[in-house]
C-alpha cells in the first residue's frame, strides 16, 4: 500500500555497560523512501541498524515490521529485510555467479535465473566469472548488496555503503541504489558519516549523534536550508524587522542572537533592503549575501546537540 509504514522505531534505547548508545529513539520509514540516517563515527546508527535487523536483540522500546511488533512477527517478517552491515563472508577464490549461487542454495531461493539477473541489476554480468579476490572494494561493495537482494526483500538496510570507496565508486553504488528505488520501489534505510554523501540518495534525512535523534528534514526541506540569503546589520533590529513585513511583504527572515537579521526570501534583492532601510532612516552597517554549506550545517548541528547535552 502506498506511503504504508514499513518500519516503526519507538523509544528505543540500548546501552552497553555505561555507554548509552541509543537514547528514546523514534524513526518511522514509508515504503518507498530511501532515508538516509547520518551521524559522526560513534553516533549510534550501527547499533540501530543492529536492532532493526535482530542483530542486537535485547533493547528497551518499541519496534515494529511491517506491522508486527511480537517477537515472533518479528523475526518472521524480518525475512524481508535486505541487509548489509558487516561485510559478507565471500570465498576468494569464487567467481561472484559461484559466490551467489552457493548463498541462493544455501538460503533456498528456488529461482536458478536470479543470479544472472541480480549480477546484470548491480553491473557485474561481465565479471560474473572473475575470481572475488581480484575485485576493486567498488566491485565487492556491488557484489554485497547482489546478495542483500538475492531474496527479494522490501526493505534495504545497508550500513555506510560508500566507506572507503573513491569517487568513481560512491557514485556507482549511489545510482545502483537510486536505480533500485526507482524500478524495484525498494525502500532503504542506509547510514553514513558524511551528510554530502547522501545528499543526491536520499529523500529524507535523519541526523543523529550521541544516540539521540537532533533533526529530520526532507529533501526539499533541505534545499531550502541551503538557499542562499542576505545579512545584514541595522540600528533596530525590532524597526527592521517591521520595514521587511510591512515595506518589503515577506516574513522568511530571522534575527539571530548576535543581532544580524538573516532575509531568506528569494524576491527581495539587496537594494530593496538597502533603499527601504536608509528610506526609513535605518542605519544599515552590514550587508552581504551568504549561503549555507552542507558540511557546515551538519557540524554545526552535531556539535550544538553536544553543546547541548553538556550544559543539561
Amino acid at each position: 500500500m502506498k506511503n504504508s509504514l514499513v518500519l516503526e522505531v519507538n523509544n528505543v534505547s540500548k546501552q552497553y555497560g555505561k555507554q548509552q548508545a541509543l537514547e528514546h529513539f523514534n524513526l518511522n520509514v514509508n515504503k518507498g523512501e530511501i532515508v538516509g540516517v547520518a551521524g559522526p563515527n560513534g553516533a549510534g546508527k550501527t547499533t540501530l541498524f543492529r536492532i532493526i535487523t535482530g542483530m542486537t536483540p535485547i533493547y528497551d522500546g518499541d519496534l515494529k515490521l511491517f506491522g508486527s511488533l511480537d517477537a515472533a512477527g518479528l523475526r518472521e517478517n524480518r525475512k524481508y529485510l535486505g541487509t548489509i552491515i558487516e561485510d559478507p563472508a565471500f570465498f576468494p577464490e569464487m567467481s561472484a555467479k559461484q559466490n551467489l549461487e552457493f548463498y541462493r542454495i544455501q538460503r533456498g531461493v528456488k529461482d536458478k535465473n536470479r543470479i544472472d539477473k541480480l549480477l546484470t541489476l548491480v553491473g557485474l554480468a561481465d565479471v560474473g566469472n572473475k575470481k572475488f579476490k581480484g575485485f576493486s572494494l567498488g566491485m565487492k561493495q556491488r557484489l554485497a548488496i547482489a546478495l542483500a537482494l538475492i531474496h527479494e526483500p522490501e526493505l534495504l538496510v545497508f550500513d555506510e555503503p560508500t566507506n572507503g570507496l573513491d569517487p568513481a565508486g560512491i557514485i556507482q553504488v549511489r545510482k545502483l541504489l537510486q536505480k533500485l528505488a526507482k524500478e524495484t520501489n525498494l525502500t532503504i534505510l542506509v547510514s553514513s558519516h558524511i551528510l554530502s554523501e547522501l545528499e543526491n540518495l536520499a529523500t529524507r534525512f535523519v541526523i543523529v549523534n550521541h544516540g539521540k535523534k537532533i533533526d529530520e528534514f526532507t529533501k526539499e526541506e533541505l534545499q531550502e536550508r541551503l538557499q542562499s540569503y542576505f545579512k545584514f546589520k541595522v540600528d533596530d533590529t525590532d524597526r527592521a524587522s517591521q520595514l521587511l513585513e510591512t515595506e518589503l511583504n515577506t516574513t522568511e527572515f530571522e534575527v539571530t542572537a548576535e543581532g544580524m537579521i538573516h532575509v531568506f526570501d528569494p524576491n527581495i534583492e539587496a537594494s530593496d533592503i538597502a533603499d527601504t532601510f536608509v528610506k526609513n532612516n535605518l542605519k544599515l552597517s552590514h550587508l552581504s549575501r551568504n549561503s549555507h554549506n552542507l558540511e557546515e550545517m551538519f557540524i554545526n548541528l552535531t556539535e550544538e546537540a553536544h553543546f547541548n547535552d553538556e550544559i543539561i
